[in-house]
């Protein structure tokens, strides 16, 4: 939790272990200590009945006697979803006299207003408010006391979507000054599978247990195990002890801001690089941090105009590490960061290169009724006239596809997409399924050429589906490689696909990843702050599933072009001149869909490239809000410009 820069601890919905509070006293972090009241079925009739006041009152007496001399303990909280009543009063009026020294919260006062008078509560503390609601009530008349969400992004599966918003709200709306995510830890079951003796984690219902809450315990930001789920990456930039904006770019301008409340910046040392496609090319310091708490340092950086050819992006990378060992970071450990994209003014364009005599060699053409195919010095493309797709590419005799790009609209549901707490509440699933999206797939209707200016320049394919949507791909050949438009046209009762993009089978040997765009880590549409540009690579095998369910995995967002190689190099690279999301996974969409744990998952046979025009953001829906509308994919008419370009030796 230190590592991540979390501050404070809510131990819903007890409390824990003594030795939890002796590390939080000695490691710093904040608690806001909770009763064990949890009536939850019985919400509003506990804490109205009578015979319940004494033991509502005696779980808020043994947790004060126990914890109070804790100086980690800085809030009492009355319980978790109790309704509000007289019980309530009672508690909230033994702790008061028993200990005036530390303010009370509770939630439930607050359920369905949050301008309600609750004199039991100092601090309103909400459940999953929607951050513009938030907002709204932060700056009324109505909000008297400080503003606490006891809860409010719920790490289920792949989630925290829309984390960044909040904290926005934390850092420029006054009195709103935090909350806690649900929650810190997955609650998974470790067993072995009986066939391969492998480990793996279940969940309710694994063992014929009946009832149970099936997928609801695995909420964490970490696994069972304690890896970290890549939310929590978000969350620890999102956290960090410090920002930097820039004033005047082009100017080197910037401005850091210590977000600390009680140390300056002294333990850390800054530093910078100008990176081009991931390369570094310039390196320098930053001036001392010397910044006291809640103030800022202006400061001016100097850097050569980097070099950039035609598909390349420039950037700067800020730095900022530990100066000293501590006992949740070793010196030298980045602890905060900070990128700036350089526009092409900041940068110097290099000289385009003249193709080489043999890269103009002319292409081979060879037609038939069913297929069309384009052979070059050491690279075949081949497309299915029925089919309508790239079903092959082949470099130095090497196939690298094992199965025909095609339109791709659906992707394993997420535990936000599949799952609400209660079962009526209508989930984005249903949707999916109404349209019958994990089944479908669309019929090509045209494979022609396409003439510009009297000479033959392409072909075009056109596909429609069932629901209306009519996508449309014109490619080119050249003896360098292919490039290809996909045209997507959405009908406006499409407003809310989960993603729009094309797939490809690869085969199982192109099981090296190379990509310049967002990472290391997956990030989404609204949940990519906390994943930086750069170049990155790994092993598509060695990239598990990161959640017990399996589930959407593997997005990287902001991506100008990637590679999948073999060994020895021989592979492909796309790139994708104004960006793309993609993935490249062990399993298909439809394979994880259909395997509840991921002991059902079948054995690999290649990997899955999806490249999305556009993808839904997670959201954190489960419990939580939803995905907010401006990551949801919109109906209308959208492009996907791709180039695919043989490889023959390792990036």
């Amino acid at each position: 939790m230190k590592r991540h820069h979390v501050n404070a601890i809510r131990t819903a919905h007890y409390p824990n272990d003594p030795r939890l509070l002796d590390l939080c006293d000695e490691l710093g972090l904040y608690v806001v200590d909770e009763a064990n009241v949890e009536a939850h079925a019985y919400w509003a009739e506990l804490c109205r009945d009578p015979r319940y006041t004494a033991a509502f009152v005696e779980r808020g007496t043994r947790m004060v006697l126990r914890d109070r001399n804790h100086p980690a303990v800085i809030l009492w909280s009355l319980g978790n979803e109790s309704g509000y009543g007289p019980n309530h009063g009672a508690m909230a009026g033994w702790i008061r006299r028993t200990d005036p020294t530390r303010p009370i919260q509770y939630e439930g006062g607050h359920a369905f207003d949050l301008a309600a008078e609750v004199p039991e509560t100092d601090i309103v503390c909400p459940m999953y408010t929607p951050v513009d609601a938030l907002v709204r009530f932060a700056r009324s008349a109505a909000a008297t006391r400080p503003i606490v969400l006891c809860e409010y992004s719920h790490a289920m599966g792949n989630s925290n979507g829309g984390l960044d918003a909040y904290v926005d709200a934390f850092e420029t709306v006054k009195g709103l000054q935090g909350g806690f995510v649900w929650d810190w830890k997955d609650q998974g079951l470790l067993e072995r599978d009986p066939a391969t003796g492998e480990d793996r984690y279940v969940y309710g219902g694994a063992f014929g247990d009946e009832p149970h809450d099936g997928t609801f315990c695995l909420n964490g930001l970490v696994a069972p195990d304690g890896t970290a789920h890549p939310a929590l990456h978000e969350l620890a930039h999102l956290f960090e002890p410090l920002v930097v904006r820039a004033l005047d770019l082009a100017k080197g301008r910037f401005r850091l801001q210590n977000r600390r409340h009680f140390r300056d910046l002294t333990d850390l040392r800054g530093s910078f690089e100008v990176r081009v496609d991931g390369r570094v090319v310039e390196r320098g310091v930053l001036p001392a941090l010397e910044v006291e708490p809640g103030t800022h340092l202006d400061f001016r950086l100097r850097w050569k105009k980097p070099e950039v050819a035609a598909g390349e992006g420039a950037w700067l990378d800020l730095h900022f590490a530990a100066r000293h060992d501590t006992p949740w970071a070793a010196k030298g450990e980045e602890r905060a960061w900070a990128q700036f994209p350089l526009p092409r003014r900041l940068t110097r364009a290099l000289p385009k290169r003249r193709p080489s005599t043999r890269a103009a060699a002319a292409l081979e053409i060879r037609e038939q009724d069913d297929r069309l195919e384009f052979t070059g010095e050491a690279f075949t493309f081949g497309f299915d006239r029925v089919g309508g797709g790239l079903d092959r590419l082949e470099v130095r005799d090497a196939d690298c596809l094992r199965a025909a790009s095609r339109l791709q609209l659906f992707r394993a549901p997420t535990c936000n997409d599949a799952t609400r707490p209660v079962p009526a509440m209508p989930k984005p699933l249903d949707r999916w399924l109404g349209w019958k999206l994990d089944s479908l797939r669309a019929a090509c209707v045209s494979f022609g050429p396409v003439r510009r200016r009297g000479g033959r320049d392409g072909f075009e394919i056109v596909h429609e589906t069932p629901l209306g949507l009519v996508h449309t791909e014109r490619w080119s050949l050249d003896p360098q490689g292919a490039s290809v438009e996909h045209r997507f046209e959405v009908p406006e009762d499409l407003d809310d696909l989960p993603r729009l993009g094309i797939a490809l089978g690869v085969v199982r040997d192109l099981d090296h990843l190379t990509w310049v765009g967002r990472g290391p880590h997956e990030c989404y549409a609204d949940r990519s702050r906390g994943a930086r540009l750069g170049r990155y690579s790994l092993r598509v095998s060695e990239a598990v599933l990161p959640y017990v369910v399996p589930q959407e995995y593997g997005l990287r967002t902001g991506t100008t072009w990637l590679a999948l190689q073999r060994d020895d190099g021989r592979g492909f690279r796309v790139r994708a001149p104004s960006g793309v999301s993609f993935s490249a996974c062990t399993h298909s969409p439809d394979q994880l869909y259909e395997a509840r744990r991921t002991g059902h998952l079948p054995a690999r046979r290649g990997v899955w490239l999806s490249l999305d025009r556009f993808h839904r953001g997670v959201g954190t829906g489960a419990c939580g809000p939803e995905t907010a509308p401006a990551f949801r994919v919109p109906s209308g008419t959208h492009r996907l410009r791709l180039r695919f370009e043989p490889l023959r030796r390792p990036l």
